[in-house]
């Protein structure tokens, strides 16, 4: 047992002792120090998961793509200040004044879903993206009109879905393909992907609604890059590994692009929250003085919580097959938070 174990147990465990089919996996690092802890079961199963365990990462996907943006602005294939509307050539009419840089950061003025994803989500209320078509989205952006002010943050969905689709546009290459060429293959993060082998899918830990209750795994094949990922607490945990320091020169670049604040401070009513990188939130927890980099994800029966000090060199990693529900705060976020405060104490 490393110096980490206990403080996770003490924490996880009380946490789900009422949860039914629940399977946890916390991964932290500090320093030269690692640990991946499995708590409950896979599907009423004795099976605990761990550090292989593959899980839907939902949001924590964004911080994928705008690594990808990163790596493709540093390497001079485009700008973070380009207009979107030069790789949407058929939309004459969508707002010039939106920037890739804006797609990354939330500040595009886009709304949080298109308007027309009702039609997928009629389809398979369980599977709401897997329906929509790339004919919806840009069916969709042809008539958008802005209501919102570009440069004020806006959580989006759609924009970073979007920027996905301008980034497969610009290298004509789908956005899995770029993803592992750019990131995933470098890093050796063999299970970080959309597309899932057979052996894979034997390690996915079946989703479940916050009950319990077995649901679908979603596909967002038009707005990959704002969801799609699967990943394991081994890869994410290489990947804040990675991102505190790397010798991947194009991937330094890019993290470091990621990390540097892009939106003014104090552009959302949420008291943690400080600002924003590309992909990345920047925020404060509780009292503590130092900025951790953060990112959520959910979707219909899963939740992970990525977090990241590079000060301290302390990165966490939270994944669940439970979906959210009605609560006010996602479980893995709550987790996640307890243990960067007990770690914090210690550190």
């Amino acid at each position: 047992m490393n110096k980490f174990s206990a403080i996770i147990a003490d924490i996880v465990e009380p946490a789900i002792a009422t949860k039914k089919n629940l399977g946890v996996v916390i991964a932290v690092i500090q320093a030269d120090c690692a640990s991946v802890c499995g708590f409950g079961q896979i599907n009423g199963t004795e099976k605990i998961p761990g550090g292989t365990t593959i899980y839907e990462i939902g949001s924590v996907t964004k911080v994928f793509t705008s690594t990808l943006l990163a790596c493709l602005v540093n390497e001079g294939t485009i700008k973070l200040d380009d207009s979107v509307c030069n790789f949407l050539s058929e939309l004459p009419q969508f707002p010039p004044a939106i920037t890739l840089r804006h797609l990354a950061t939330h500040t595009s003025g886009l709304p949080r879903l298109p308007k027309n994803l009702w039609r997928s989500v009629l389809k398979n209320f369980n599977n709401p993206y897997a329906a929509y078509t790339s004919k919806d989205l840009y069916a969709y952006l042809r008539k958008f009109k802005l209501t919102a002010k570009i440069g004020q943050f806006n959580y989006s969905n759609l924009g970073m879905g979007l920027l996905g689709q301008v980034l497969e546009r610009i290298t004509q290459k789908p956005y899995e393909q770029l993803i592992k060429q750019y990131i995933t293959h470098p890093l050796g993060l063999s299970d970080t992907c959309i597309t899932l082998t057979d052996e894979q899918q034997q390690r996915l830990a079946p989703g479940h609604t916050d009950n319990g209750k077995l649901t679908s795994n979603w596909d967002l094949p038009t707005l990959a890059g704002a969801g799609a990922l699967r990943s394991t607490g081994d890869d994410l945990l290489k990947f804040l590994d990675a991102n505190i320091h790397t010798e991947i020169s194009h991937l330094q670049q890019a993290f470091e692009s990621c990390h540097t604040m892009q939106i003014p401070e104090k552009s959302s009513n949420d008291k943690s929250f400080i600002s924003g990188g590309l992909g990345w939130f920047i925020v404060r927890l509780n009292e503590s003085e130092d900025p951790i980099l953060w990112h959520n994800g959910a979707t219909g029966g899963y939740q992970s919580y990525l977090g990241l000090i590079k000060g301290r060199c302390l990165g966490i990693v939270v994944l669940a097959n439970h979906g959210i529900g009605n609560t006010d705060r996602a479980f893995a976020d709550v987790l996640g938070d307890r243990i960067f405060t007990a770690l914090l104490a210690r550190v």
